[in-house]
């Protein structure tokens, strides 16, 4: 794979800026001008500062890693917390000492506000009008607007610091667990999932972004507490412990909170491990699930999965209620306590006691309820995802055994060879042995062919000496760089230059001609843009063939020593195999080891050396003469090597086998022959050029100069833009929502009264107080009511404050629960559309988008609806309703603060306006960003075994990086625009405070102290709570992004019903018989391109066997997708004289079995598997694993409870499709489709699957699409398609005899061996059908 060009060059202006600018954030005001008024692309974002790289922080942590690794030698257990610590613990202490001071200024402003109090009091009350007192008011007035200035600049610095270190932690972490992903051992493999890898990178590394923000409250809450006790003492005394006591009280139960939280977040985290690892499997597999009509079952799956995960969300999501609603109520009751017990004690209440105690206890409440229950919350969800991550990172890696010696050199070492001598191989130590006594050599020169049953171990043998597989025993020496095509074509997101180079320099001489001998030159003629065509994720824009061959050709362009082909011609047509067969492996590798594992049994003859394997033991290694003695019982169903063994038995008759021990340079001067198209026929060729005829690379279709594969996304959807609307309406009812509202306001403006009785309560008791010592003087003097509380006893106001609190903590917990019940059901009908919009997406959509796209929404952005949106939506409401509540108390005590909270108010909204569209296009960004490394990871452990065996983990590497370092430019930009808006939205609050005390100084002669305390602390709170609530209100904007993505797949048009009207119903018994009739039928895979088929006529009778074949490309598996409505086909299909389109999609294909090309094994039993409907007994199933020839495959397994793992990668790909085999015997339907069904599996088992076809599906209309001429001759009509047309439809005997027909061609391009047993057996059968007729009618 070629180094991935990023899109993004932009330096950063971060890097480039000073500390001033860094402080205030104005190196980001370009960028906010420029995008007011256009939309932001990723082109327009700046590179990640250098030290937030993900190579750069990666390595690090790796360094300390490994370090840590080392207390495995000596018994002791590393620890990855440890790790991480020492790789950002001094930058990120830093943050601490903001932290620190931010809070200390705050703790000054408050003292300061309790002095500006005391002057004002002595002012009023005392009439101190002396200079004195004026400086004092002023200076301590200036105090406080001064000391927010410095808090809530140093403030927003430390959490833009601390998020940006969460980032570094995040960003090392996912380097390190995909650095361990491509070193994991097959056995690792097995123990986890490509789901459980995916959660480890979207939802357990993403706890590390907000943990980091709150674990320094931890150290900073018991700090405050100390400093608060020595402010409150001299003014409150004993008071000061009583109230407090709350608070210590309060600890304990957050640990056992954060205990809880931990808990449900480690089983939730398992839980959506198992729903992401479903949605894993069957994104990919939509194609097989549709076609099975299995989306119900599996809906059912995910559905029964997602339950178990919302169960535990729900619980978190009651508890963080429960906890928040204690956190609100605490600062009042700790409030209450404290003032009760102080004048309880004797002592008067006076208005700086009350509101320096109110502030500081707020300041407390705040880090202790909130904070300190957060980075209790966070940590311990953090510690969990440590530990997953821990774990996963201690799986055992891929390592060559001791009994491998490895010379893996540069291309061209001297002595290359492999040499087994009595090898064993296994998985792993403890497990039994796959193969055993395995001895052969292979040297430059020689082709090594290795043949046997399905499921014998000949994939294997490739492993091992790849390395991938231990060898227990004996010894195995691998000397030379080595090559590897695998048996399931591996196709990343790229170009098909891309695929074929692999990172490799390009050199257009060999370039051309690894193109011609993988027989790709007509591909790349009909493909859009040539080799500048970008396929999609898994080569999802590509036939099989197509991937096959470009998967040979990747290996062959690679310069090396060793090529081991695992079954590179099963996928390719008769003529295409023996193209490249004779082009490729005998004559582009004539001068390096080849190792080709291969069914082709036709092509044996030619090889070298053959080994045989059966039943996990080498039969035989020879030249062909000794496999035609050793291995009678394996090839007597392969046509070609049965007549030449039958033959070989002849003495006298023995032929003379030319070039079997011939050296394949020889067959250079013939390539010219190898493309006859007197052979080949004009429309079946491989190729229209010879070899020295070849067309020059720059004349083959080669795209423009476009953009490599970078961020894909859906285009062209467009949703609602009220996306809170719609989250809200998802979770709540219209009749409701107003009352949902009300009762949140109410709550909150409750809490204001609560302090509005407060200051009334202080006033009264200040008024009492200096009228009894007035009284002395003037016994004739009456108290003058201003308020009702002047009308309470001590004892009234403090049973009426108990009876509010307590209402108080029942309304919060109500409110609390009830807001986030609204969420989870908002989170549950989220997913649940969205689910529902994925199964009934059209195919078309699956192959145009990677899985990637539909994943990313599943996971992260399921996650962060799940988890993040809920409690910062519910911080949002609560702070602007508490705004709301402060704005009406302030207007209320002094009309005259109306004006500055109206500047205030429209200034931040006006601010909030500009920077919505920015922070909701970068927040899209940092998702879009987000898709290439999850589609990476996913991408790169399917194609594990290759990347390995080419040695490019470094390039792979580095494309990690480059994602990573992509997706942190797009998230650092998210938080510093944040922060940039919070600087405005600080200036605005911090010029607000100071004009609300520049109105209180200016109304100095009718404002008491009360009154003044009550606004300026109302003032703070108002201005803290402004820039918090915008900033959480903004990130509830951004995280509607996730909203957004999950509701465009909602917009997605469906396929056709399911299921249809009983007007339009089909019978329950049909098909009865199984004819199938195609008039004018054409197919389109997009609207505005050529049909794909082309006026297919054609009728096939009941119980026909019908082979369908043609070159790679030519239209056979588009005849299986036109049957299957997987696009919607033009004309008419007709099957027993309904026509399928008037019907049901579930009603068509539930009456239709096939077994496609690609087998689908699903993480689960193999009863699941066969059966997921649980429908069948053990004794159907069993039969039908008889059948498929997988009964004893099952029993050494385990039986029906057996597990297979994720994939299928316990079994050989030709044993997943024997049990896609077995699906369809169970399913027993009157129309079989077999796509390619025996394309990986040995002639021996072939014969034995088609035997038992032709014997259980007797009855049955079966059409089989195949390359081999051998699985289908013995059909009863056989159609050939070219150019998405027929072209020839008859019995096989016909066609052979048409020697101008394509048909022909093909059997001819098998061998002339092989081709004169084809026909006699076509007209052998045609014979026999006569006769028997014949007989019939003599009857």
């Amino acid at each position: 794979m070629v180094t991935q060009q990023g899109t993004i060059f932009k330096k950063s202006s971060y890097d480039q800026a000073s500390s001033l600018s860094k402080l205030f954030f104005y190196w980001l005001l370009s960028f906010y001008l420029e995008f007011q008024k256009k939309r932001i692309k990723t082109n327009d974002l700046e590179q990640c500062p250098k030290y937030d790289q993900s190579e750069r922080i990666g390595e690090k942590l790796e360094k300390q890693w490994n370090e840590e690794l080392k207390k495995l030698k000596t018994g002791g257990q590393p620890s990855l917390g440890w790790t991480i610590i020492r790789t950002i613990g001094w930058h990120y202490s830093f943050t601490f000492i903001l932290l620190f001071s931010s809070s200390m200024a705050h703790l000054a402003q408050t003292v300061c506000m309790g002095y500006l109090i005391e002057a004002l009091y002595q002012y009023n009350m005392e009439k101190d009008h002396s200079d004195e007192i004026r400086w004092k008011i002023y200076l301590t007035a200036a105090c406080v607007v001064g000391a927010q200035f410095f808090n809530t600049y140093v403030a927003n610095m430390y959490w833009f610091l601390a998020r940006k270190c969460g980032i570094d932690i995040r960003v090392a972490c996912s380097r390190l667990i995909y650095q361990k992903s491509l070193r994991l051992s097959q056995a690792s493999l097995g123990e986890t999932t490509v789901g459980q890898i995916v959660n480890l990178l979207s939802s357990d590394v993403s706890r590390f972004d907000l943990a980091s923000e709150f674990p320094f409250f931890l150290i900073q809450g018991p700090l405050e507490v100390i400093i608060c006790i020595i402010i409150l003492w001299p003014m409150l005394n004993i008071s000061t412990i009583i109230g407090l006591l709350v608070l210590f009280l309060y600890i304990p139960f957050q640990t056992l909170m954060g205990k809880a939280f931990g808990a449900l977040r480690e089983k939730g985290a398992f839980l959506t491990d198992d729903r992401i690892r479903l949605m894993n499997e069957f994104i990919p597999a939509m194609r097989v699930i549709k076609m099975y009509a299995w989306e119900k079952p599996l809906t059912l799956l995910v559905d029964l999965a997602r339950k178990r995960e919302v169960s535990k969300i729900r619980w978190a999501a009651y508890l963080r209620g429960l906890n928040l609603g204690l956190g609100t109520i605490a600062e009042k009751l700790i409030m209450f306590l404290t003032l009760v017990s102080f004048v309880m004690r004797g002592n008067q209440l006076s208005a700086r006691t009350v509101f320096v105690a109110m502030s500081l206890i707020r300041q407390l409440q705040s880090s202790i309820t909130i904070f300190i229950p957060l980075g209790i919350s966070t940590g311990a969800e953090s510690l969990i995802a440590i530990k997953r991550i821990r774990d996963f990172l201690l799986l055992p890696e891929y390592e060559s055994s001791g009994n491998l010696s490895r010379g893996l050199g540069g291309a061209g070492i001297k002595k290359s060879k492999v040499s087994y001598s009595d090898v064993t191989l296994s998985w792993r130590d403890d497990k039994e042995p796959l193969l055993k006594n395995l001895t052969f050599d292979a040297s430059p020169g020689k082709l090594i062919a290795i043949v046997g049953p399905v499921g014998s171990g000949k994939s294997s043998i490739l492993m091992s000496i790849l390395g991938e597989i231990t060898a227990k025993a004996g010894k195995a020496e691998v000397l030379g760089s080595v090559s590897y095509a695998c048996q399931q074509s591996w196709i990343f997101a790229g170009t098909v230059r891309d695929n074929i180079l692999f990172g490799n320099e390009f050199e257009a001489s060999r370039y051309k001609r690894v193109i011609f001998v993988s027989a790709l030159e007509r591909d790349l003629q009909i493909l859009p843009s040539g080799d500048q065509t970008i396929v999609g994720d898994r080569g999802a824009s590509l036939s099989g063939g197509q991937k096959a061959r470009i998967n040979l050709a990747r290996a062959l362009y690679a310069r090396a020593d060793i090529y081991l082909l695992d079954d590179p011609l099963s996928a390719v047509d008769a003529p295409v195999a023996k193209h490249i067969f004779e082009n490729s492996i005998k004559d582009f590798l004539s001068n390096k080891i080849a190792i080709l594992v291969t069914h082709q049994l036709q092509f044996m003859k030619s090889a070298d050396s053959i080994l045989l394997i059966r039943n996990g033991e080498q039969v035989c290694f020879g030249d062909y003469m000794e496999l035609l003695n050793k291995g009678s019982d394996f090839i007597k169903y392969s046509q070609v090597l049965e007549v030449e063994h039958k033959v070989s038995e002849t003495p006298d008759k023995t032929p003379k086998i030319i070039g079997l021990s011939s050296s394949r340079s020889s067959l250079r001067s013939r390539t010219s022959s190898l493309i006859n198209p007197d052979v080949c026929g004009s429309t079946a060729s491989v190729c229209t050029e010879t070899a020295d005829e070849l067309p020059k690379v720059d004349n083959l279709p080669i795209g423009g100069d476009e953009d490599g594969p970078g961020v894909h996304e859906l285009a062209g959807i467009k949703v609602s833009k009220h996306l809170l609307w719609t989250y809200i309406c998802a979770g709540i009812s219209v009749i409701l929502f107003p009352f949902w509202v009300l009762y949140i306001l109410g709550a909150e403006l409750l809490i204001s009264f609560v302090e509005y009785y407060f200051s009334l309560w202080a006033d009264s008791a200040e008024r009492k107080g200096r009228f009894l010592a007035e009284q002395t003087a003037q016994p004739n003097a009456t108290f003058e009511v201003t308020n009702f509380v002047d009308d309470l006893s001590q004892n009234d106001n403090i049973i009426f404050l108990a009876c509010i609190t307590v209402v108080l903590f029942c309304w919060c917990c109500t409110r609390n629960f009830a807001f986030f019940a609204v969420c989870m059901r908002a989170s549950i009908k989220l997913h649940n559309r969205l689910f529902h919009a994925i199964v009934r997406a059209p195919i078309s959509f699956f192959d145009n988008n990677p899985p990637g796209i539909v994943l990313n929404r599943v996971s992260r952005d399921m996650g962060m609806v799940d988890d993040f949106l809920p409690s910062t939506f519910f911080d949002t409401v609560i702070i602007l309703s508490n705004n709301f509540a402060s704005l009406i108390l302030m207007a209320f005590i002094s009309p005259y603060l109306i004006a500055p909270a109206v500047i205030l108010l429209l200034c931040c909204f006006y601010f909030r306006s500009r920077y919505v569209n920015i922070a909701r296009d970068v927040k899209r960004l940092e998702g879009v960003t987000k898709t290439p490394v999850f589609n990476h990871l996913s991408s790169s452990l399917y194609g594990l075994t290759t990347i390995r065996a080419f040695r490019v983990q470094e390039r792979f590497k580095e494309t990690f990086d480059l994602y990573q370092d992509e997706h942190t430019s797009a998230y650092f930009t998210w938080i510093a625009s944040s922060r940039f808006f919070i600087t405005l939205i600080n200036t605005m609050s911090f010029i607000f405070t100071g004009l609300v005390v520049l109105t209180c100084l200016l109304a100095i002669d009718s404002l008491n102290g009360s009154s003044v305390g009550l606004v300026i602390t109302s003032a703070i709170g108002l201005s803290f709570g402004i820039q918090w609530g915008m900033r959480q209100w903004t990130e509830v904007e951004t995280m509607m992004t996730s909203v957004e993505r999950i509701e465009e797949l909602r917009f997605i048009p469906p396929e056709a019903e399911l299921e249809a009207p009983l007007s339009r119903k089909p019978p329950a018994d049909w098909p009865k018989q199984g004819r199938i009739t195609f008039l004018n039928v054409n197919l389109r895979y997009d609207s505005e391109k050529p049909p794909v088929l082309k006026d297919l006529n054609f009728k096939i009778e009941a119980k026909d066997k019908v082979g369908i074949v043609g070159r790679t490309g030519a239209g056979k598996s588009s005849i299986m997708t036109a049957l299957f409505r997987m696009f919607e086909p033009e004309g008419h299909i007709i099957i027993d004289g309904i026509d399928i389109n008037t019907i049901g999609l579930h009603d068509l294909r539930r009456k239709i079995s096939i077994i496609p090309q690609e087998p689908i094994i699903f993480t689960g039993t193999l009863r699941y598997n066969l059966d997921p409907f649980n429908v069948k007994n053990d004794a159907e199933i069993w039969e039908a694993l008889d059948q498929a020839q997988l009964k004893k495959a099952a029993n050494s397994m385990g039986g029906l409870d057996s597990v297979l793992t994720d994939g299928g990668t316990n079994l050989s790909v030709g044993q997943r499709q024997l049990v896609c085999l077995a699906r369809a015997i169970l399913a027993n339907n009157k129309i079989l489709v077999l796509d390619e069904a025996t394309a990986n599996i040995d002639p021996t088992t072939d014969e034995l699957i088609q035997q038992t076809i032709r014997k259980r599906f007797a009855d049955c209309t079966v059409l089989t699409i195949a390359h081999r001429i051998q699985t289908i001759i013995d059909s009863d009509k056989i159609l050939v398609m070219d150019a998405g047309k027929v072209v020839q439809f008859g019995d096989p005997a016909s066609l052979v005899e048409d020697t101008e027909g394509i048909f022909y061609s093909m059997v001819q391009a098998t061998g002339k061996d092989s081709a004169d047993n084809l026909i006699k057996t076509a007209k052998r059968i045609k014979l026999n059908k006569n006769e028997g007729i014949e007989h019939k009618s003599d009857v």
